[in-house]
Protein backbone atom coordinates (compact mmCIF):
# COMPACT_ATOMS: atom_id res chain seq x y z
CA UNK A 1 0.00 0.00 0.00
CA UNK A 2 1.38 3.40 -0.91
CA UNK A 3 0.18 6.95 -0.46
CA UNK A 4 2.88 9.05 -2.08
CA UNK A 5 1.60 12.45 -3.04
CA UNK A 6 2.48 15.17 -5.50
CA UNK A 7 2.17 18.87 -4.61
CA UNK A 8 -1.12 20.40 -5.71
CA UNK A 9 -0.59 22.06 -9.07
CA UNK A 10 -3.57 21.79 -11.40
CA UNK A 11 -6.49 23.94 -10.49
CA UNK A 12 -4.53 25.89 -7.87
CA UNK A 13 -2.28 28.91 -7.68
CA UNK A 14 0.73 26.93 -6.44
CA UNK A 15 2.39 26.65 -9.83
CA UNK A 16 1.80 30.33 -10.66
CA UNK A 17 3.21 31.39 -7.30
CA UNK A 18 6.31 29.24 -7.75
CA UNK A 19 6.91 30.70 -11.22
CA UNK A 20 6.46 34.21 -9.85
CA UNK A 21 9.10 33.48 -7.21
CA UNK A 22 11.53 31.90 -9.64
CA UNK A 23 11.28 34.90 -11.98
CA UNK A 24 11.56 37.55 -9.26
CA UNK A 25 14.48 39.87 -9.96
CA UNK A 26 14.80 41.42 -6.50
CA UNK A 27 14.46 40.29 -2.88
CA UNK A 28 11.50 42.64 -2.50
CA UNK A 29 9.56 40.84 -5.22
CA UNK A 30 10.24 37.48 -3.55
CA UNK A 31 9.17 38.92 -0.19
CA UNK A 32 5.95 40.17 -1.77
CA UNK A 33 5.24 36.69 -3.10
CA UNK A 34 6.06 35.13 0.26
CA UNK A 35 3.57 37.32 2.06
CA UNK A 36 0.86 36.01 -0.29
CA UNK A 37 1.55 32.38 0.60
CA UNK A 38 -0.88 32.04 3.55
CA UNK A 39 -3.75 33.40 1.47
CA UNK A 40 -2.96 31.04 -1.41
CA UNK A 41 -2.80 28.03 0.91
CA UNK A 42 -5.96 29.08 2.74
CA UNK A 43 -7.72 29.08 -0.63
CA UNK A 44 -6.62 25.48 -1.24
CA UNK A 45 -7.87 24.42 2.17
CA UNK A 46 -11.26 26.05 1.64
CA UNK A 47 -11.52 24.29 -1.73
CA UNK A 48 -11.12 20.94 0.06
CA UNK A 49 -7.56 20.12 -0.97
CA UNK A 50 -6.35 17.12 1.10
CA UNK A 51 -4.18 18.13 4.07
CA UNK A 52 -1.19 16.06 2.95
CA UNK A 53 -1.27 17.76 -0.44
CA UNK A 54 -1.49 21.22 1.14
CA UNK A 55 1.61 20.73 3.29
CA UNK A 56 3.57 19.45 0.32
CA UNK A 57 2.49 22.47 -1.68
CA UNK A 58 3.47 24.77 1.18
CA UNK A 59 6.91 23.19 1.29
CA UNK A 60 7.35 23.48 -2.44
CA UNK A 61 6.69 27.21 -2.23
CA UNK A 62 9.04 27.55 0.75
CA UNK A 63 11.80 25.74 -1.15
CA UNK A 64 11.33 28.07 -4.12
CA UNK A 65 11.52 31.17 -1.94
CA UNK A 66 14.63 29.95 -0.15
CA UNK A 67 16.38 28.97 -3.38
CA UNK A 68 15.62 32.32 -5.01
CA UNK A 69 16.94 34.21 -1.99
CA UNK A 70 20.13 32.17 -2.17
CA UNK A 71 20.53 33.06 -5.86
CA UNK A 72 20.03 36.74 -5.08
CA UNK A 73 22.40 36.64 -2.09
CA UNK A 74 25.08 35.16 -4.33
CA UNK A 75 24.61 38.02 -6.79
CA UNK A 76 25.07 40.55 -3.98
CA UNK A 77 27.94 38.90 -2.11
CA UNK A 78 29.78 37.19 -4.93
CA UNK A 79 30.38 33.49 -5.51
CA UNK A 80 30.78 31.37 -2.38
CA UNK A 81 34.41 30.52 -1.60
CA UNK A 82 33.66 26.81 -1.20
CA UNK A 83 30.92 24.35 -2.17
CA UNK A 84 28.07 24.53 0.33
CA UNK A 85 24.56 23.31 1.06
CA UNK A 86 21.61 25.14 2.57
CA UNK A 87 19.77 22.62 4.75
CA UNK A 88 16.34 22.73 6.31
CA UNK A 89 15.16 20.75 9.32
CA UNK A 90 12.00 19.82 11.19
CA UNK A 91 8.73 20.37 9.33
CA UNK A 92 10.59 22.01 6.43
CA UNK A 93 12.91 19.02 6.22
CA UNK A 94 9.93 16.66 6.19
CA UNK A 95 8.03 18.85 3.67
CA UNK A 96 5.22 19.24 6.20
CA UNK A 97 4.90 22.99 6.58
CA UNK A 98 1.57 24.67 7.34
CA UNK A 99 0.33 28.27 7.19
CA UNK A 100 2.27 29.11 10.35
CA UNK A 101 5.93 28.18 10.29
CA UNK A 102 9.24 29.53 11.46
CA UNK A 103 12.74 28.87 10.21
CA UNK A 104 14.89 25.82 10.95
CA UNK A 105 17.86 25.92 8.61
CA UNK A 106 21.64 25.75 8.42
CA UNK A 107 24.64 26.06 6.13
CA UNK A 108 27.08 23.20 5.63
CA UNK A 109 30.24 23.85 3.64
CA UNK A 110 33.40 22.00 2.65
CA UNK A 111 36.19 22.13 5.20
CA UNK A 112 38.43 25.10 4.33
CA UNK A 113 42.21 25.21 4.37
CA UNK A 114 43.51 26.49 7.70
CA UNK A 115 44.56 29.82 6.21
CA UNK A 116 41.02 30.42 4.88
CA UNK A 117 38.99 29.51 7.96
CA UNK A 118 38.12 33.05 9.07
CA UNK A 119 37.38 34.36 5.59
CA UNK A 120 35.15 31.41 4.73
CA UNK A 121 33.30 31.55 8.05
CA UNK A 122 32.64 35.28 7.71
CA UNK A 123 31.37 34.90 4.15
CA UNK A 124 28.88 32.18 5.00
CA UNK A 125 27.72 33.91 8.19
CA UNK A 126 26.98 37.05 6.21
CA UNK A 127 25.31 34.94 3.57
CA UNK A 128 23.17 33.15 6.17
CA UNK A 129 22.17 36.40 7.84
CA UNK A 130 21.03 37.88 4.55
CA UNK A 131 18.95 34.84 3.54
CA UNK A 132 17.42 34.35 7.00
CA UNK A 133 16.52 38.05 7.26
CA UNK A 134 14.80 37.95 3.89
CA UNK A 135 12.93 34.80 4.91
CA UNK A 136 11.77 36.50 8.10
CA UNK A 137 10.44 39.45 6.09
CA UNK A 138 8.60 36.96 3.86
CA UNK A 139 6.65 35.53 6.77
CA UNK A 140 8.99 32.67 7.75
CA UNK A 141 9.75 34.04 11.17
CA UNK A 142 13.07 33.77 12.97
CA UNK A 143 13.36 30.60 15.03
CA UNK A 144 13.02 31.35 18.74
CA UNK A 145 15.66 28.69 19.43
CA UNK A 146 17.98 30.33 16.87
CA UNK A 147 18.26 27.15 14.78
CA UNK A 148 19.22 29.14 11.71
CA UNK A 149 22.05 29.61 9.24
CA UNK A 150 22.68 33.09 10.65
CA UNK A 151 23.66 31.53 13.99
CA UNK A 152 27.43 30.77 14.00
CA UNK A 153 26.70 27.41 15.64
CA UNK A 154 24.68 26.28 12.64
CA UNK A 155 26.89 27.73 9.92
CA UNK A 156 29.78 25.28 9.97
CA UNK A 157 31.98 23.02 7.82
CA UNK A 158 30.98 19.42 7.24
CA UNK A 159 33.42 18.03 9.82
CA UNK A 160 31.81 20.12 12.57
CA UNK A 161 28.33 18.96 11.57
CA UNK A 162 29.48 15.36 11.83
CA UNK A 163 30.73 16.10 15.33
CA UNK A 164 27.36 17.59 16.24
CA UNK A 165 25.51 14.48 15.11
CA UNK A 166 27.93 12.22 16.99
CA UNK A 167 27.41 14.22 20.18
CA UNK A 168 23.62 14.24 19.83
CA UNK A 169 23.53 10.49 19.33
CA UNK A 170 26.12 9.33 21.88
CA UNK A 171 26.06 11.95 24.61
CA UNK A 172 22.59 13.44 24.66
CA UNK A 173 20.10 12.90 27.45
CA UNK A 174 16.32 13.04 27.14
CA UNK A 175 16.17 16.84 27.39
CA UNK A 176 18.88 17.25 24.72
CA UNK A 177 17.19 14.89 22.27
CA UNK A 178 13.86 16.66 22.78
CA UNK A 179 15.60 19.81 21.58
CA UNK A 180 17.81 18.36 18.85
CA UNK A 181 15.57 15.70 17.31
CA UNK A 182 14.41 18.11 14.57
CA UNK A 183 17.94 17.96 13.15
CA UNK A 184 17.40 14.30 12.29
CA UNK A 185 14.81 15.44 9.74
CA UNK A 186 17.18 17.22 7.39
CA UNK A 187 17.04 17.89 3.69
CA UNK A 188 19.09 19.91 1.23
CA UNK A 189 17.20 22.76 -0.42
CA UNK A 190 20.14 24.22 -2.32
CA UNK A 191 23.74 23.27 -2.99
CA UNK A 192 25.90 20.18 -3.09
CA UNK A 193 24.47 16.68 -2.84
CA UNK A 194 27.50 15.21 -1.11
CA UNK A 195 26.95 17.13 2.14
CA UNK A 196 23.53 15.56 2.70
CA UNK A 197 24.80 12.16 1.63
CA UNK A 198 27.83 12.33 3.92
CA UNK A 199 25.72 13.42 6.87
CA UNK A 200 23.22 10.61 6.33
CA UNK A 201 26.02 8.06 6.15
CA UNK A 202 27.54 9.46 9.32
CA UNK A 203 24.22 9.50 11.17
CA UNK A 204 23.46 5.92 10.20
CA UNK A 205 26.87 4.79 11.43
CA UNK A 206 26.41 6.73 14.67
CA UNK A 207 23.04 5.22 15.58
CA UNK A 208 23.89 1.69 14.47
CA UNK A 209 23.35 -0.67 17.43
CA UNK A 210 23.04 2.31 19.77
CA UNK A 211 20.17 0.95 21.84
CA UNK A 212 20.39 3.72 24.42
CA UNK A 213 19.74 6.36 21.75
CA UNK A 214 16.57 4.65 20.55
CA UNK A 215 15.33 4.03 24.08
CA UNK A 216 15.69 7.73 24.89
CA UNK A 217 13.83 8.69 21.71
CA UNK A 218 11.10 6.20 22.56
CA UNK A 219 10.73 7.40 26.14
CA UNK A 220 10.44 10.96 24.88
CA UNK A 221 7.50 9.92 22.73
CA UNK A 222 5.88 7.92 25.52
CA UNK A 223 5.77 10.97 27.77
CA UNK A 224 3.12 12.60 25.60
CA UNK A 225 -0.42 12.51 26.95
CA UNK A 226 -3.36 13.36 24.72
CA UNK A 227 -5.32 16.40 25.96
CA UNK A 228 -8.24 14.29 27.17
CA UNK A 229 -9.13 13.75 30.82
CA UNK A 230 -10.38 10.59 32.50
CA UNK A 231 -13.93 11.38 31.42
CA UNK A 232 -12.95 11.93 27.79
CA UNK A 233 -13.27 15.69 27.90
CA UNK A 234 -10.77 18.04 26.28
CA UNK A 235 -8.01 19.46 28.46
CA UNK A 236 -7.68 23.07 27.33
CA UNK A 237 -5.66 26.06 28.42
CA UNK A 238 -7.30 27.91 31.29
CA UNK A 239 -5.62 31.30 31.03
CA UNK A 240 -3.85 33.59 28.61
CA UNK A 241 -4.69 34.49 25.00
CA UNK A 242 -5.27 30.82 24.09
CA UNK A 243 -7.71 30.18 26.91
CA UNK A 244 -10.11 27.43 25.90
CA UNK A 245 -7.75 26.16 23.19
CA UNK A 246 -5.46 23.20 22.75
CA UNK A 247 -2.27 22.96 20.73
CA UNK A 248 -3.16 20.65 17.85
CA UNK A 249 0.42 20.67 16.54
CA UNK A 250 1.51 18.89 19.72
CA UNK A 251 -0.93 16.10 18.91
CA UNK A 252 0.83 15.35 15.60
CA UNK A 253 4.32 15.29 17.13
CA UNK A 254 3.99 11.72 18.51
CA UNK A 255 3.07 10.48 15.03
CA UNK A 256 6.04 12.29 13.48
CA UNK A 257 8.28 10.84 16.22
CA UNK A 258 6.78 7.38 15.70
CA UNK A 259 7.67 7.39 12.00
CA UNK A 260 11.12 8.90 12.63
CA UNK A 261 12.27 6.41 15.23
CA UNK A 262 11.30 3.37 13.15
CA UNK A 263 12.84 4.91 10.03
CA UNK A 264 16.13 5.63 11.78
CA UNK A 265 16.20 2.20 13.41
CA UNK A 266 15.82 0.53 10.01
CA UNK A 267 18.15 2.92 8.12
CA UNK A 268 15.48 4.41 5.93
CA UNK A 269 16.47 7.65 4.24
CA UNK A 270 12.93 8.89 3.68
CA UNK A 271 12.31 12.13 5.54
CA UNK A 272 8.58 12.89 5.30
CA UNK A 273 6.29 11.13 7.75
CA UNK A 274 4.11 9.54 5.08
CA UNK A 275 7.07 8.33 3.01
CA UNK A 276 8.64 6.83 6.12
CA UNK A 277 5.42 4.96 6.88
CA UNK A 278 5.19 3.79 3.26
CA UNK A 279 8.73 2.44 3.44
CA UNK A 280 8.03 0.64 6.72
CA UNK A 281 5.19 -1.22 5.00
CA UNK A 282 7.52 -2.16 2.15
CA UNK A 283 9.89 -3.68 4.75
CA UNK A 284 7.03 -5.46 6.55
CA UNK A 285 7.77 -3.50 9.72
CA UNK A 286 4.20 -2.18 9.65
CA UNK A 287 1.20 -3.91 8.13
CA UNK A 288 -0.93 -1.95 5.69
CA UNK A 289 -3.84 -1.68 8.12
CA UNK A 290 -1.70 -0.16 10.88
CA UNK A 291 -0.02 2.18 8.42
CA UNK A 292 -3.39 3.31 7.09
CA UNK A 293 -4.61 4.10 10.60
CA UNK A 294 -1.49 6.13 11.42
CA UNK A 295 -1.66 8.11 8.16
CA UNK A 296 -5.38 8.73 8.52
CA UNK A 297 -4.86 10.02 12.06
CA UNK A 298 -1.97 12.23 10.99
CA UNK A 299 -3.87 13.62 8.01
CA UNK A 300 -7.07 14.30 9.93
CA UNK A 301 -5.24 16.06 12.77
CA UNK A 302 -3.47 18.16 10.15
CA UNK A 303 -6.87 18.91 8.67
CA UNK A 304 -8.11 20.38 11.94
CA UNK A 305 -4.95 22.47 12.21
CA UNK A 306 -5.05 23.73 8.63
CA UNK A 307 -8.75 24.62 8.67
CA UNK A 308 -8.26 26.62 11.84
CA UNK A 309 -5.32 28.46 10.30
CA UNK A 310 -7.24 29.11 7.07
CA UNK A 311 -10.10 30.70 9.02
CA UNK A 312 -7.62 33.05 10.67
CA UNK A 313 -6.02 34.21 7.40
CA UNK A 314 -7.23 37.67 6.56
CA UNK A 315 -9.07 37.97 9.87
CA UNK A 316 -8.89 41.26 11.73
CA UNK A 317 -9.08 39.51 15.10
CA UNK A 318 -6.81 36.48 14.71
CA UNK A 319 -3.69 35.22 13.00
CA UNK A 320 -2.82 31.62 12.07
CA UNK A 321 -1.69 29.59 15.07
CA UNK A 322 -1.35 25.98 16.13
CA UNK A 323 -4.25 26.18 18.59
CA UNK A 324 -7.81 25.12 17.96
CA UNK A 325 -10.81 25.77 20.17
CA UNK A 326 -13.01 22.68 20.66
CA UNK A 327 -16.04 24.73 21.68
CA UNK A 328 -16.03 26.33 18.22
CA UNK A 329 -16.31 22.93 16.53
CA UNK A 330 -19.52 21.14 15.63
CA UNK A 331 -20.51 18.16 17.75
CA UNK A 332 -19.45 15.66 15.09
CA UNK A 333 -16.08 17.36 14.72
CA UNK A 334 -15.47 17.28 18.47
CA UNK A 335 -16.31 13.58 18.55
CA UNK A 336 -13.94 12.84 15.67
CA UNK A 337 -11.13 14.87 17.25
CA UNK A 338 -11.49 12.94 20.50
CA UNK A 339 -11.27 9.67 18.57
CA UNK A 340 -8.12 10.82 16.78
CA UNK A 341 -6.46 11.89 20.02
CA UNK A 342 -7.33 8.61 21.71
CA UNK A 343 -5.59 6.64 18.94
CA UNK A 344 -2.19 8.05 19.87
CA UNK A 345 -2.02 5.69 22.83
CA UNK A 346 -2.31 2.75 20.41
CA UNK A 347 0.78 3.93 18.52
CA UNK A 348 2.63 4.57 21.77
CA UNK A 349 1.84 1.04 22.99
CA UNK A 350 3.30 -0.50 19.82
CA UNK A 351 6.44 1.60 20.07
CA UNK A 352 6.84 0.89 23.80
CA UNK A 353 6.87 -2.83 23.15
CA UNK A 354 9.33 -2.60 20.24
CA UNK A 355 11.83 -0.22 21.84
CA UNK A 356 11.54 -0.68 25.61
CA UNK A 357 10.31 -4.26 25.81
CA UNK A 358 7.21 -3.24 27.74
CA UNK A 359 3.70 -3.66 26.43
CA UNK A 360 2.33 -1.01 28.79
CA UNK A 361 3.72 2.32 29.98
Amino acid sequence: MTSRLSPPEHGTSIQDLVLQIQNAGTPERVIEAGLNVPMALAGLIRQGEPPLAVIRGASRISDSITSRFIDLATLELGPPPLPFSFMVFGSAGREEQTLKTDQDNAIVYDDPAERDVVFVRNYFLGFGKKVCTWLNRSGYTFCKGENMAMNPRYCQPLSVWKTYFSQWVSGADMVDLLKFRIFFDFRKVFGENHHEEDLRNHLEASVSENHRFFQILARNLLQYSAPLNFFGKFIVETEGPKRGGLNIKNATIPIVDFARIYAMRHRLRNVSTVERLDALVDLDILDAQSQGLVIETFSDLLGFRLKSQARAVGSAWASPSNHIFPESLEAGERKHLKELLSRIRIFQSRLSYDFTGQANF
